[in-house]
């Protein structure tokens, strides 16, 4: 993987993680509660948020 696709990802998974921190007010993947599990992944599915 070039630098450049490395870096973008890295961008774009901290700009996820940043969204789901925010939708469900936990620090941690592991904090999301089990039963919001399957509505975290559609949110991941269809996120088309920015990068930031």
């Amino acid at each position: 993987m070039a630098g450049n696709e490395r870096d973008a990802r890295r961008v774009l998974f901290r700009a996820i993680w940043s969204a789901i921190e925010e939708r469900y007010q936990v620090g941690s993947y592991r904090d999301v509660k089990q039963h919001e599990l399957p509505d975290a992944l559609r949110f991941v599915a269809k996120w088309r948020g920015k990068a930031s």
